[in-house]
């Protein structure tokens, strides 16, 4: 009995239906579009075969200042 009284429900919505179809088909249509622009993007990473082996030192002098013995007055 439920079956036959959601068909009858769908057929009286006919307009709704159509408007489903319509969004499910252009959701699909845009997915399909997205992937292809993903499999044929032109933005290709040129990997070289040679790798440098020497670490790069940013700042090769480090300078640390001393650190004074003397406490703050804590006013007490």
């Amino acid at each position: 009995m439920h079956v036959i009284e959601i068909m009858c429900i769908l057929a009286k919505n006919q307009n709704i239906n159509k408007m489903i179809l319509t969004t499910a088909i252009i959701i699909s249509v845009l997915v399909f579009i997205n992937f292809l622009l993903l499999k044929f993007s032109s933005n290709k990473v040129v990997r070289t075969t040679s790798k440098n082996k020497k670490p790069v030192v940013l700042k090769p002098e480090i300078s640390i200042k001393p650190i004074s013995n003397r406490l703050a007055p804590t006013g007490s």
